[in-house]
């Protein structure tokens, strides 16, 4: 009987007596931590190419899942800013006490309230970039609130009544308009 390399057995006697004999293999029985880091040594090129490329995956849905979530949240927050601001513009128009406009960084906090501070200031950028595209809004400063000169949003759009609108921002729980 030939071993795992085609080679026979070494058989020998153990002890004095004639019926005790070992057969051993010509090649030693290695553990199976050893066979396992020669299974490893000799698919080393195999394994580090699906490692690299299951990590390129992975880094590649994440990017495009985060490019979603940027871009849902980007929408839902102009429609929100968008609501903000004709409810100011309302508000108003009926009191004379208030401002017509809102503090860029007052809308900004009110709107994303709970975003760690990296992903707020993309989407704000996002937000602001749409902002200054749509001509319903004007973006005014720096103008001096309270002492302080700060860049301000105002609705110069018409006043419409939105039914959609009446509830709480699926945002962060803000009122919007009727």
């Amino acid at each position: 009987m030939m071993d795992r390399l085609g080679q026979y057995p070494v058989v020998f006697q153990v002890g004095e007596e004639a019926d005790q004999w070992k057969v051993r293999s010509r090649t030693p029985k290695k553990s199976l931590l050893c066979q396992l880091g020669i299974l490893l040594l000799r698919n080393i090129r195999e394994i580090v190419i699906v490692f690299i490329a299951s990590i390129i995956t992975i880094r590649a849905l994440m990017w495009i899942l985060r490019r979603r979530m940027i871009a849902i949240k980007t929408s839902e927050a102009y429609a929100v800013v968008v609501d903000l601001l004709q409810h100011q513009k309302r508000l108003y128009s009926t009191n004379e006490e208030t401002d017509p406009f809102m503090v860029e960084t007052h809308l900004r906090d009110e709107v994303l309230p709970d975003e760690r501070p990296d992903v707020k200031k993309t989407i704000w950028n996002a937000v602001s970039k749409r902002m200054s595209r749509d001509s319903r809004m004007l973006r005014l400063g720096p103008k001096t609130v309270y002492g302080v000169p700060a860049y301000t949003w105002e609705w110069r759009g018409s006043l419409r009544n939105r039914r959609s609108s009446i509830g709480v921002s699926p945002m962060s729980g803000i009122p919007r308009s009727p």
